[in-house]
């Protein structure tokens, strides 16, 4: 954990952790300013850059998260910031198999004032898409169930390993369009629950049942969905009660 000084608000107050950094793939803290000020894109509540060149080969995506809420404000102080949740969530994920880019370090901002409230750093995956745009765009069966298939056998995983996903949805997962099967989650937030209750899955399928609504997954696609689900499901929860 290492302190700095103001990157975007002269009355900001920056704490850092790293664990997966390797030298030269971030700025000196001299510099962070300056790179920090650019953006190569947007989400709705976060700028993000990407580092390429440095010295171990990595590219590394630096997300810059402002605040979406009240609590945003509050729970930072708390250890709780939108950063940190993302970065130990990923972690988890990790843990139980369930690919994600790998998380590098988080900063948080102290200071109320400047424009965002925490940074998430992680690995980039460049050739790697958006599955709800895949799925949109990508007419071939095959390659659509790999992918649908893969999210479900992922969900199943967290939800036996006793965890809940408080954003599963396509849109929050990334696949390889020459392998859609691989794919990667992102923008995680996770909780332990130790038991999934029916209505959490009832939460999880409502969200990824979007994509039928939205008309770019079919019934069938669907139905292939909850039956992996279930049958990953009962699987893995046996092999732990086994184990």
């Amino acid at each position: 954990m290492r302190c700095a000084a103001s990157f975007f608000h002269p009355l900001d107050l920056w704490i850092f952790r790293e664990a997966g950094l390797r030298d030269g793939e971030m700025p000196p803290m001299g510099q962070w300013k300056k790179v920090l000020g650019k953006t190569d894109f947007s989400q709705r509540h976060s700028d993000l850059l990407i580092l390429r060149g440095g010295h171990a080969g990595r590219e590394i995506l630096v997300k810059k998260i402002k605040c979406q809420v009240a609590a945003d404000y509050i729970r930072r102080y708390l250890g709780r910031s939108q950063a940190s949740r993302e970065y130990h969530a990923s972690r988890i994920l990790l843990s139980l198999d369930v690919r994600c880019p790998e998380p590098l370090a988080y900063g948080i901002n102290l200071s109320p004032f400047g424009p965002y409230e925490s940074l998430f750093v992680c690995e980039y995956l460049s050739r790697y898409v958006n599955a709800a745009d895949f799925l949109a765009r990508n007419g071939d069966a095959t390659l659509r169930l790999s992918l649908i298939q893969a999210a479900a056998l992922d969900l199943a995983r967290i939800h036996a390993h006793g965890y809940f996903h408080r954003d599963s949805h396509f849109g929050n997962i990334l696949c390889d369009p020459s392998n859609p099967g691989a794919i990667a989650w992102i923008d995680n937030d996770v909780k332990k629950t130790g038991t999934i209750s029916p209505e959490d899955e009832l939460l999880a399928f409502d969200r990824f049942g979007k994509a039928i609504r939205r008309k770019i997954m079919t019934e069938s696609e669907w139905e292939s969905f909850r039956r992996t689900y279930s049958k990953d499901l009962q699987r893995i929860s046996k092999g732990n009660t086994d184990g």
